[in-house]
């Protein structure tokens, strides 16, 4: 096969036969496509099977192959990629979500492009839409320099994701299953952030990168899913979990040869996960977990040109505890 696509699905009732329809409209064949069922508790796999009927005919005329996998437990996006990723077989690996949809030329183009440049890892351009209106279009990472080819691409990609200057997402990104699923390999602890410790060591692992600027991949905003976190424990667990997969990332460079080719980006991502403090209300307990989180940062925060100028200002006044008992988000 040429390529492996994999899905989660968890309540996505209203959105599947969007997504499988376009999965099913691609202009390339030998794909074999692999849904795995979260526990779902609602009719999305009998709409997707649905729609693999409704199609039966490509599955054939294209060499495609469909499987159905079930998670023995509701387990989250990571476990079931890592559940999907055992039954790829395909030269190449790429992720969606079953509420998105993509272009009929997404994975022609990308797979072509990977053959043509020999590359182990492309990144395209997506959208962010509603359903009916295009909210914004994104670009996948920064274009090389005019005629500088694709030489150092990945490794200012790498430092550009540490820096939350392009999304870390898995579903925007083809890798080479072999180079770049290598063991071994660490996945997430927890939901927050959790594509970024997957798509680092998909860079690390792999070999050349190249970016195709197109925008094929549509990303579906619904305002209607986004929590609304209203206590001081969901916020609490966001940062744990934040943190607890920016500490995976700090471990894996660490221990890579090319530490310090990313050690300045790191300095900012460990700062973002610090910051996921400021969204609570800000009492002594908070402020010394502040502090003492990647303490080894807090005497170079002033000197760091990543970050802003008003957080320069909040860390003074958290250093001289005299933030009001409120969410220092409204400062």
């Amino acid at each position: 096969m040429k390529l492996s696509v994999i899905v989660p699905v968890y309540g996505v009732e209203k959105y599947i036969e969007r997504c499988a329809n376009s999965l099913f409209n691609q202009t390339l064949d030998h794909i074999e496509f692999i849904f795995v069922d979260d526990c779902t508790p609602d009719r999305s796999i009998e709409l997707l099977q649905s729609a693999i009927e409704k199609h039966h005919d490509r599955f054939t005329a294209c060499s495609w192959t469909v499987r159905i996998e079930k998670m023995p437990q509701n387990s989250g996006p990571a476990a079931v990629r890592r559940h999907g990723l055992q039954y790829a077989t395909g030269e190449y690996v790429i992720h969606c979500d079953s509420d998105d949809w993509v272009e009929p030329d997404m994975f022609r183009l990308m797979y072509e492009t990977a053959e043509a440049e020999q590359a182990d890892i492309v990144v395209s351009d997506y959208r962010v839409s509603d359903g009916e209106h295009i909210i914004r279009s994104m670009k996948g990472c920064q274009p090389p320099p005019s005629g500088g080819g694709q030489r150092g691409l990945k490794e200012a990609f790498i430092n550009d994701l540490l820096r939350q200057k392009f999304a870390w997402t898995v579903w925007n990104k083809l890798f080479r299953r072999t180079a770049c699923y290598k063991d071994p390999f660490t996945y997430p602890k927890a939901p927050m952030g959790e594509d970024l410790v997957i798509v680092l060591q998909c860079l690390l692992n792999g070999g050349k990168m190249a970016y195709l600027p197109q925008t094929l991949y549509n990303y579906f905003y619904n305002p209607d899913s986004i929590c609304h976190v209203d206590s001081i424990d969901k916020l609490m667990s966001i940062y744990q979990q934040f943190k607890a997969n920016t500490d995976i990332v700090v471990e894996l460079l660490t221990h890579n040869s090319s530490l310090l080719t990313y050690n300045s980006s790191l300095f900012t991502l460990k700062w973002y996960a610090k910051k996921g403090l400021w969204s609570m209300p800000y009492d002594r307990q908070r402020r010394k977990l502040f502090f003492e989180a990647y303490r080894e940062i807090n005497n170079r925060v002033l000197f760091c040109k990543d970050i802003t100028l008003r957080d320069k200002v909040k860390f003074i006044l958290a250093y001289l505890g005299l933030f009001p008992k409120k969410e220092l988000k409204s400062f």
